[in-house]
């Protein structure tokens, strides 16, 4: 029996192909700014957690 692949993992290689079709290429610093926008998004949110444990064990 094959194993069907994720809807997840469809759905990014999909939004990929799109992505390469159009030739939209997208830097790290315009990435970060874009999620700025949604301060409430899950990598902001994880970023800002890993800025604190940075912080905390470089001031120590």
């Amino acid at each position: 029996m094959a194993a069907n692949p994720s809807p997840l993992r469809c759905h990014a290689l999909s939004k990929d192909t799109i992505l390469e079709s159009k030739s939209i290429k997208m830097g790290a610093y315009k990435y970060i700014e874009e999620l700025y926008k949604k301060k409430q998004s899950d990598v902001l949110r994880f970023l800002a957690r890993v800025r604190v444990w940075e912080h905390r064990h470089l001031t120590s």
